[in-house]
């Protein structure tokens, strides 16, 4: 999976809006499509302060390489806008994420509460029970915490039924 240019826009956004602290969790680990400096000069369109000696080179996610020699990390996003707690939730390690769980089954208490500001770049069509897949989002927040959510749909033939002209 990966942020589009929008999202990464979205996300400096709300920062400059209302702060982003505390817990970050992404949904499934993200391909960020820009070089270090091109997310460092993202982020200045909305924000005052980012440091960009805490970019980092992305080197676990699958789709990293494609377009640059050297994609930034999709932690260093927060990371550049001082924060520090970043993590990501898979249903494997495979990628690197630090939280193991299937978003098909109920949330264990251990996951509750746990994130104060959730980013998920298309999970819904890419689970199978996505009203669960939702509830997991949402309870994995704490009280106040902020969910940015950029779903994608396809016209792939569904059930043998296809989309009418």
């Amino acid at each position: 999976m990966g942020l589009s240019y929008q999202m990464i826009d979205a996300i400096g956004r709300e920062h400059a809006y209302r702060p982003i602290t505390g817990d970050v969790l992404f949904i499934g680990r993200q391909a960020v499509p820009m070089t270090p400096a091109g997310l460092a000069t993202k982020l200045r369109e909305h924000c005052r302060i980012v440091d960009e000696t805490k970019i980092e080179i992305d080197r676990f996610t699958s789709d990293r390489n494609k377009h640059y020699a050297e994609q930034a990390s999709d932690r260093s996003i927060f990371r550049a806008l001082g924060v520090n707690r970043v993590k990501a939730v898979d249903v494997s390690p495979y990628e690197g994420a630090e939280v193991i769980h299937d978003l098909n089954q109920p949330l264990p208490d251990s996951l509750r509460g746990t994130a104060d500001f959730i980013v998920d770049s298309s999970v819904l069509d890419n689970v199978f029970d996505p009203a669960m897949g939702l509830r997991n989002l949402t309870e994995m927040l704490r009280p106040g915490g902020r969910l940015l959510m950029s779903n994608a749909w396809n016209t792939r033939d569904v059930c043998g039924r296809r989309p009418k002209n």
